[in-house]
């Protein structure tokens, strides 16, 4: 969720309602990081299973559907943890629809600004919500999940280093990241970010395109 609403529309949203005084550095940081601890440890409960009950590693999103019932089928209270588990994933798939359909509902406003915002939000819930009804079993969203997370959020990511840190001028982006931020960033950061950070993302998205790696 996290990363597919990041990648989406979740940074315009969230940037454009930033205070002034938020320190972007650090919360980019702290999003990282925390992001990271998240994904490495749903690995280390999930993989283990998925081998201990011979099921595909490479399933996908479907694991959050086959693999932990089986594992919490086996744990004593497995029903109690079941119960906070899939009401945690509707509230992070909820919380992430929220950007998403932000960005969409802002522009039909901005296009018709004689509608109202909850008669745009209920009709775009709607709409998603009859075609989510009538998506393919999950066990098929593989292919569809792949490509997102191979192709899209690696172009994503060096269009959006490329236009921070070659397209948008020096001076704009060193007084948007300083705002607010309790230690200011300087000429390093900005040289990190520029021959550092851009490269590696380049890199990085070439090897995702070329050997259908998701990153």
């Amino acid at each position: 969720f996290f990363s597919l609403s990041i990648t989406g529309s979740g940074m315009i949203v969230y940037g454009a309602y930033l205070h002034k005084d938020e320190d972007i550095v650090d919360s980019a940081q702290k999003t990282a990081i925390f992001d990271t601890i998240a994904a490495m440890t749903a690995a280390l409960v999930m993989l283990p299973a998925v081998f201990a009950y011979g099921m595909d590693p490479a399933a996908g999103p479907g694991l959050l559907f086959v693999t932990l019932p089986k594992i919490l089928q086996d744990m004593v209270g497995g029903q109690i943890f079941a119960i906070i588990l899939f009401t945690a994933v509707i509230f992070g798939g909820v919380t992430s629809l929220q950007n998403m359909f932000e960005v969409v509902a802002e522009s039909i406003m901005h296009k018709f600004p004689k509608l109202k915002r909850g008669v745009v939000l209920i009709a775009l819930c709607i709409i998603c919500f009859g075609i989510g009804v009538n998506m393919e079993a999950i066990t098929s969203w593989g292919p569809w999940m792949d490509f997102v997370s191979i192709y899209i959020i690696p172009i994503g990511a060096v269009i959006g280093a490329v236009s921070w840190f070659w397209v948008i001028k020096k001076e704009e982006i060193m007084d948007e990241i300083n705002t607010g931020a309790a230690k200011k960033q300087g000429a390093l950061w900005y040289f990190t970010g520029r021959y550092i950070y851009v490269p590696m993302a380049l890199t990085l998205c070439i090897i995702a395109l070329s050997m259908h790696i998701s990153f």
